[in-house]
């Protein structure tokens, strides 16, 4: 049955079923029609099903404005809401729904919600793979039980698991769908066969296949994690750099000389869907276990209180202009939580705008990636470019390719905060400026 699968995905006969067609599903979709799938986007939202079947992506994105219309153009791509009909016209299904951790509790209702209407539909011979971010052993212990109770077919004989873990990087054009190696393994061997044929048919890079499932789950979970620790520990540099009067950047620069420094810079805080929100499935995976990890707990927590922290570091900066946060506009350049996306999902921002806000500063933000809706998510007093320049403060959250051709020049605050690295120390004379590791003597 798995070589008359891959015969199908060879010669792309194989339909494929994208469920979940958010900032992961849509590239997906667009992907595989790109390839020549016939695709069908699933997705419980009415309106990303209609902006799809209207060819319009709803992602404020310059790549999937541009090819959203150009596959749906083809006749290969089409949406709707109903995942059991979708599935049932199906020869893979790929999940790709959020997995959140609020509070730090990893939570998989959402893919327990696609998992039991994906099986409702589930056919002979069909391959369901897992690109959502889940806790080690997730595929083999929760999703296979759910999809053969509600199918009434046996995984590995009627139907193939595997988990492929996404490793998109919004904004990043260069590091694309297209051409970034994929990790795939299956539930049995004959399911990791499978997934890897797949990916290989529409990836111009290489395909691991590892040993299992698990594998594949934590593995994703250890390059995430890998990231926010080592943020981590760059914004506790910073915080010294901040006490001790020495400029973080000149640190960073020096430290670059080495061959072997690993270079990152400090920032508001760590957002996303990601980065915040994986270490806790290592963590939950590993305190079944009996094993509390202390490092990554340590690095989780330290990054969430850079947010507090940017928001003291605006407070600083306004009483050394000489004024009052509390009678004082603070403009937010930037919400969404990293450069180039107009995705707000646990922002820093989030968190420092309500802080700002029960300080008693009146608060405006500017965000040209972000559209309404999502600006909406963060604060509702929405300004221009160049009046936000003429805050009180204005505070650079996020470094938007937009926002590196403002010239000095043009900012007229006597406070600024330089959290994205937009600027130079010496660029504001006469100003109180301060970026994260470089602020002589917070109190």
């Amino acid at each position: 049955m798995v070589e008359v699968l891959k015969d199908k995905i060879k010669s792309k006969r194989a339909v494929v079923c994208i469920v979940g067609v958010g900032y992961v599903g849509l590239p997906n979709a667009v992907l595989f029609a790109d390839k020549g799938f016939n695709v069908i986007a699933a997705d419980v939202s009415e309106r990303i099903v209609e902006l799809t079947n209207k060819g319009v992506s709803h992602i404020n994105d310059p790549v999937l404005n541009k090819s959203v219309p150009r596959v749906f153009a083809t006749g290969r791509l089409k949406a709707m809401r109903d995942v059991t009909a979708a599935a049932k016209q199906s020869d893979v299904i790929i999940i790709s729904v959020p997995t959140p951790a609020e509070k730090g509790e990893p939570d998989l209702s959402f893919v327990e919600k696609a998992c039991t209407s994906v099986a409702k539909g589930l056919k002979r011979g069909s391959l369901v793979i897992v690109e959502s971010t889940v806790y080690p052993g997730a595929c083999r212990t929760f999703v296979k039980p759910l999809l053969e109770k509600e199918s009434g077919l046996e995984c590995g004989k009627d139907f193939f698991l595997a988990h492929c873990p996404e490793r998109l990087n919004p904004g990043d054009n260069e590091h694309n769908v297209m051409v970034t190696p994929r990790v795939v393994g299956g539930v049995d061997e004959k399911s990791g066969d499978a997934a890897k044929a797949l990916y290989e048919s529409v990836v111009d890079a290489r395909i691991v296949l590892v040993s299992n499932a698990d594998t594949a789950e934590l593995s994703k979970l250890v390059e995430n994690t890998q990231r926010d620790v080592n943020i981590a520990y760059i914004n506790e540099i910073a915080v010294v750099c901040e006490k001790t009067g020495i400029d973080v950047k000149e640190i960073i620069e020096a430290c670059s000389s080495k061959w072997n420094f690993y270079r990152t810079k400090p920032s508001a805080g760590v957002g996303g869907h990601c980065l915040p929100n994986n270490p806790y499935y290592i963590l939950k995976a590993s305190q079944a276990k009996g094993f509390y990890p202390t490092l990554i707990m340590t690095a989780r927590k330290l990054n969430d209180s850079m947010p507090l922290h940017t928001a003291d570091l605006i407070e600083n900066a306004l009483k050394e202009s000489g004024k009052d946060i509390g009678k004082s506009t603070v403009a937010i350049m930037g919400v969404a939580y990293k450069e180039n996306v107009d995705d707000v999902r646990q922002a820093p921002s989030r968190v420092i705008i309500p802080e700002l806000l029960k300080r008693g500063a009146k608060v405006e933000i500017c965000d040209p990636y972000v559209n309404e809706a999502n600006m909406a998510k963060v604060h509702s007093s929405v300004t221009t470019a160049e009046k936000a320049l003429g805050a009180d403060c204005v505070v650079f959250l996020v470094a938007h390719d937009e926002f590196k051709k403002i010239a000095p020049s043009q900012v007229k605050a006597k406070a600024v905060v330089d959290a994205a690295f937009l600027f130079d120390k010496n660029d504001f004379a006469g100003k109180a400026y301060k970026r994260v590791g470089m602020d002589k003597g917070l109190e």
